[in-house]
């Protein structure tokens, strides 16, 4: 049987400080994986006790080896949690709902989202392993599956043990997917940042061609109500009324919400924040039935304070409409849809794994910006839980991932004896 050893490596961050005696073992440790033997042997020096208070940091990595060849590595993101039994726990052996593999580096990482570590899987043969622990199984199973491995497969599982990988009881509440944005966009979880990482951004996409509608102004007339009573009679309104929305009205949600105003100071204000004041939000308005606007797909150019007509005219929008209007549990299509799109890539350069969740709190703050500027113009509104991107990917002629729909928010006139302002 071929002997299992161990290879370890220096991961950066954490607040460890080497001792100065100790630079000649942390200058092998951080260039690469190497054995406890080997650091011995080429530095004259006992690598035990670095090795303890790397790992009690969080800095010490971990490779499995059968001779030569390496199997998987443990790499930590925080200091580690309490240590796992040294034993496997009686009865099946299987891979925690959370788990997740991604291709990364030099293979693919498997990991359970918020736990201490993750692991590297480095050989192929490995994939059969994850299908046994996934579906579940013994240890007499697994080593039936893998005669021989014997010290091998004791070292693969007490590694995925240590990342927190195998089931301990009952399955968690949360989902995989809900489980992996929060602990990649909260600090605590890992080693990486969170937070923004670049000063600079792309520039933001461009509009694409396509006939250009000035729009109406808002005043500061049409905002006169409190915002006691703005927020006391903000309600979602999906039953629009008989009059369709004007595309005076229009204009002036658009204008209120998210058109760029000047300050005496200079400065530009927004009604709504936006992560780090990237504003990667771009409006766009699927026009059902408003008064002096044809039906369509629209861009909302914020700072020019004008729509885009960017469908061509081979989808039909009722798509777009009926769908909202099913969202809201409604059968008359809604008079107006505002798809809030996405431009990711902008908010992503700056943020890393942090910007579509900004992306997404910022989906939330327009929201109710829209909402409490429809109360004050006496407009109907309703925010949806969610859209069909694809769909108006289509009607837009857009990339639904350059460009995704990330929120939609029904407009219209009020149903009922409150309406709008005109125009």
């Amino acid at each position: 049987m071929t002997r299992v050893t161990w290879a370890y490596k220096m991961q950066a961050g954490g607040g460890f400080r080497p001792a100065r005696v100790q630079a000649p073992l942390v200058a092998q440790l951080a260039a690469g994986f190497v054995t406890e033997r080997a650091l011995k042997r080429s530095t004259g020096l006992d690598p035990a006790a670095l090795l303890l208070q790397l790992d009690q940091a969080g800095q010490l990595a971990r490779e499995l080896r059968t001779g030569r060849q390496a199997w998987a590595q443990l790499l930590p993101q925080r200091r580690p949690d309490l240590a796992p039994a040294a034993t496997a726990p009686p009865g099946p052996l299987r891979l925690v709902d959370s788990a997740v593999v991604h291709a990364a580096g030099q293979g693919l990482t498997l990991e359970a989202p918020g736990a201490w570590a993750r692991l590297r899987l480095l050989q192929p043969d490995l994939l059969a392993l994850l299908h046994s622990l996934g579906r579940g199984c013994t240890l007499d199973e697994l080593q039936r599956q893998w005669p021989g491995a014997g010290a091998a497969l004791d070292g693969l599982l007490q590694l995925i043990r240590a990342c927190g990988l195998l089931q301990p009881g009952p399955a968690s509440h949360w989902a995989a997917h809900d489980l992996l944005l929060h602990t990649r966009t909260r600090r605590g979880y890992g080693a990486t940042a969170v937070g923004r990482q670049s000063a600079t951004m792309p520039t933001a996409q461009a509009v694409p061609a396509g006939d250009r509608l000035a729009l109406p102004k808002g005043e500061a007339a049409d905002l006169q109500m409190t915002l006691a009573r703005a927020l006391g009679d903000r309600q979602s309104l999906r039953q629009h009324g008989a009059v369709s929305l004007s595309v005076a009205d229009l204009g002036r949600l658009l204008w209120h919400v998210f058109a760029p105003q000047a300050r005496a100071d200079g400065s530009v204000h927004h009604a709504y924040p936006s992560g780090g004041g990237c504003y990667s939000l771009r409006p766009h308005v699927v026009v059902g039935r408003c008064a002096g606007l044809p039906p369509g797909a629209y861009a909302y150019e914020a700072h020019m304070h004008r729509l885009v007509r960017v469908d061509d005219g081979s989808t039909p929008i009722t798509t777009m409409l009926r769908d909202a209007a099913s969202s809201a549990g409604q059968q008359v299509l809604p008079q107006v849809l505002l798809v809030l799109c996405a431009d990711y890539a902008r908010m992503r350069s700056a943020y890393g794994d942090l910007g579509y969740s900004l992306l997404l709190k910022e989906v939330g703050a327009v929201m109710q910006t829209v909402q409490l500027v429809a109360t004050a113009l006496g407009l109907a509104s309703c925010p949806l839980g969610t859209g069909h991107a694809h769909a108006f990917a289509r009607l837009a002629g857009a990339d639904a991932w350059q460009l995704p729909s990330v929120g939609e928010v029904m407009l219209g006139s009020r149903a009922d004896a409150l309406g709008g302002i005109g125009g």
